[in-house]
């Protein structure tokens, strides 16, 4: 992590109050745009943890292969 090479999660801070919605939730096709949930956050963060090390192995499979 000190070097740089790990990603530290998202830190999402717990809310003071409580809001309610109001809108429907398609309705950022067409006006406001709504802002991410946290589930959303944490999906979109396990994607690209789960790209980044995809492709550091199969850098590392492609640097020992002796044979195509």
């Amino acid at each position: 992590m000190n070097n740089g090479h790990i990603i530290k999660a998202p830190y999402i801070p717990i809310p003071e109050n409580v809001s309610f919605v109001h809108q429907d939730f398609s309705n950022g096709f067409f006006g406001h745009v709504r802002l991410l949930r946290a589930l959303e956050i944490a999906q979109l963060f396990n994607i690209m943890e789960t790209q980044a090390t995809s492709k550091a192995l199969i850098n590392g499979f492609t640097k020992v292969v002796k044979d195509e």
